[in-house]
């Protein structure tokens, strides 16, 4: 079975190589203040946005 760390390094490296595309970034940025408005942790994901933004 895969374990949740590795899904999570899986995730995040397929995450960055595609996130050269300006159509991901767009996507994501949506998402990411998608996630914002439900779920209310303002401080965790504008944190989180904020990294994926200068990585």
């Amino acid at each position: 079975m895969i374990k949740i760390i590795d899904l999570f390094i899986i995730y995040t490296d397929i995450f960055f190589r595609i996130y050269e595309c300006p159509i991901v970034d767009f996507i994501f940025t949506i998402f990411v203040f998608r996630h914002i408005k439900l779920t209310r942790h303002l401080n965790g994901g504008l944190k989180y946005y904020n990294l994926a933004i200068n990585h």
